[in-house]
């Protein structure tokens, strides 16, 4: 059985999310980078303090298609979810590497701003006998991030 343990991280894109799909499902791939940074005060500039640290990330179901139309590459993110270890062989050679299996991804307000648009839900018998059906106009998603 699988290790995981829950995570948050909030970092930048690294390139553009990738948009697949397997047995019908949607997920989406993005890998965000961490790293930490200072101010010099003697040059009065900022500089990276240690290592940068990758996270490979995915996302399923509509979630990974709203992340796909959303973020691009650099775009500050926050990501929850379950980080997952794993073994595998490579050239040989058995290596152990992690991902995150993200539960949300959203754009971080921290330097940037955001329009929301909702998407549509898809009508079902449920819905319309217990209530109104989303509307373009009352379905969630985020549009578009603007640095």
């Amino acid at each position: 059985m699988a290790v995981k343990v829950p995570i948050t991280v909030e970092g930048n894109l690294t390139s553009d999310p990738k948009l697949g799909e397997k047995d019908g499902r949607a997920y989406a791939q993005l890998t965000v980078v961490e790293n930490d940074r200072r101010l010099n005060e003697d040059t009065k500039e900022w500089e990276d303090v240690g290592e940068p640290i990758f996270h490979n990330t995915v996302v399923f179901g509509k979630q990974a298609e709203n992340v796909a139309a959303s973020l691009r590459e650099g775009h500050r993110v926050v990501v929850t979810g379950d980080l997952h270890f794993q073994a595998y062989e490579k050239d040989g050679q058995r290596r152990q590497g992690t991902q995150i299996v993200a539960s949300a991804v959203a754009p971080s307000l921290r330097f940037a701003t955001v329009d929301v648009q909702r998407n549509p839900k898809a009508p079902s018998p449920e819905a319309s006998a217990t209530g109104p059906v989303a509307t373009a106009e009352t379905g969630w998603a985020v549009a578009s991030v603007q640095p």
